[in-house]
């Protein structure tokens, strides 16, 4: 049965359409997002040298990043209220309404406008049923309209870029407050296997016997994004712990030298720069050196990979071949597509550098194919390179 008619706190409410629910919750902001002289003039200082508005706001939201904190706050209408923009401002913390509220407060002194959203977050929520009105929503964030590159910024993260959302808010339908009945359902950012991506570069150089020094470098984008930015602004050597743990936990000397986060917005990419010594992954045998290309572990691999949005892999592995030394076998080149994805395979052999590159993508909705899609790949990086060192013993 559905509840068309409500009262909390004697605010009455309806709930018999999203733009009537939304009006409600419209209403309650209404009486709390009202910034006083101090706080706007504050606000107006952060971003005094921006020429743009989309300066401002990424200025703006740093603002928010570096001074408040997230406190879960959801006793009685609280659950529903937001804090007042100037409690917020003053005592430097609140929940996702609060904060998200206070953003848009702060943008609106700027001439900005931004609105306010209802969502089922989660990387596991259940898809929002659109065809009856109702409250499934456990979180609030904001988005800034400009047509198909709205601008979504998740005001209790303080690491996220503005612009990012990732499997905690994106993919889904969400509830957009507005004034004057014109709340609606609209969809988040949306995000697939060209989106989701992830980047591995071995650099392999080896001079005797099989211990094999390793630059790598890690990046991710999209939905992989979520995941490594929570590094953001961590130490360097908590980082490094970190990858050694979860990735590359069979190597040692693994060290984590650089880390960078670069631009904002949707688009934002995360990488790490390693080096690491391995015996595994080169077999010596005569005077032939054997190379398996096997030395990621593959992110897919975690239980949380949200596979069904769809997932881009790319390995490659760079080996320096010694002087005196040449390329006697490398893998063959293929191409092989399924139904739930593709696996690409790429050699290039020139000037001592043997290159390989192995793409796998893996399509939406197809998570429960994904694992033989996943086992395909394996069975197809059996080959190795085979280095061949006339006169080396």
């Amino acid at each position: 049965m559905q509840l068309e008619q409500f009262q909390m706190d004697g605010v009455q409410g309806s709930m018999k359409t999203w733009s009537n629910f939304g009006s409600w919750i419209s209403l309650l902001n209404s009486e709390t997002e009202n910034l006083d002289e101090t706080a706007k003039q504050e606000i107006i200082n952060v971003s005094k040298n921006a020429k743009t508005n989309e300066e401002k706001i990424y200025l703006t939201y740093e603002y928010l990043q570096k001074n408040m904190r997230y406190v879960s706050i959801q006793l009685g209408i609280g659950g529903f209220k937001p804090l007042n923009v100037n409690y917020v401002h003053r005592n430097k913390y609140g929940d996702c309404k609060a904060l998200s509220n206070y953003m848009k407060s702060a943008l609106s002194t700027l001439n900005i406008s931004s609105k306010y959203v209802l969502i089922q977050a989660g990387d596991n929520a259940e898809a929002l049923d659109t065809s009856i009105s109702c409250n499934p929503f456990n979180h609030a964030t904001l988005m800034v309209p400009n047509g198909k590159d709205s601008l979504w910024l998740e005001c209790t993260s303080s690491t996220l870029p503005a612009g990012y959302q990732g499997s905690f808010t994106g993919n889904r339908k969400a509830l957009m407050i507005d004034v004057d009945n014109k709340s609606t359902i609209i969809s988040t950012s949306k995000s697939d296997h060209k989106q989701n991506l992830i980047f591995n570069t071995f650099y392999i150089d080896f001079a005797r016997d099989t211990t094999v020094r390793h630059n790598s470098e890690l990046s991710g984008m999209g939905i992989e994004h979520h995941y490594l930015h929570f590094f953001n602004k961590k130490p360097i050597s908590e980082i490094s712990k970190h990858l050694r743990d979860k990735i590359y936990n069979d190597v040692k000397d693994f060290e984590t030298t650089h880390y960078q986060l670069t631009a904002n917005g949707p688009n934002s990419k995360i990488s790490f720069t390693s080096t690491f010594n391995s015996e595994k992954y080169v077999q010596k045998s005569g005077q032939r050196y054997f190379i398996e290309l096997g030395i990621d572990q593959p992110m897919w691999s975690r239980k949380e990979s949200p596979i069904g949005y769809g997932y881009s892999v790319s390995d490659t592995y760079q080996i320096k071949v010694p002087d005196g030394c040449k390329i006697e076998k490398e893998p063959k080149e293929s191409e092989m597509k399924f139904s739930e994805g593709e696996i690409i395979y790429k050699v290039i052999n020139s000037d001592g550098i043997c290159l390989v590159n192995r793409s796998i993508v893996i399509y939406p909705h197809q998570e429960n194919k994904a694992i033989d899609l996943l086992k395909a790949a394996n069975k197809a990086q059996t080959d190795k390179v085979v280095i061949l060192c006339e006169g080396r013993h």
